[in-house]
């Protein structure tokens, strides 16, 4: 998947969760029941090369993943 794929969709799911008061448990629930391991490995490199072009919620809850 191109890694523009995978920066729209991480941060569309963080807008879209980011105000509930489960925000980080319910993106990392998200993350690994419909994202595949190496859709999860791409958004890991992303967060590690350019951090800036993913919202502040997806970069907190990548350790959990």
């Amino acid at each position: 998947m191109s890694e523009l794929a995978i920066k729209r969709m991480a941060n569309q799911i963080a807008a879209n969760l980011k105000n509930r008061s489960d925000a980080q448990s319910a993106t990392v629930t998200h993350l690994k029941s419909f994202w595949t391991p190496a859709m999860i490995l791409e958004l890991k490199v992303l967060a590690q090369n350019e951090p800036a072009e993913l919202d502040e919620l997806i970069l907190k809850v990548l350790p959990q993943i």
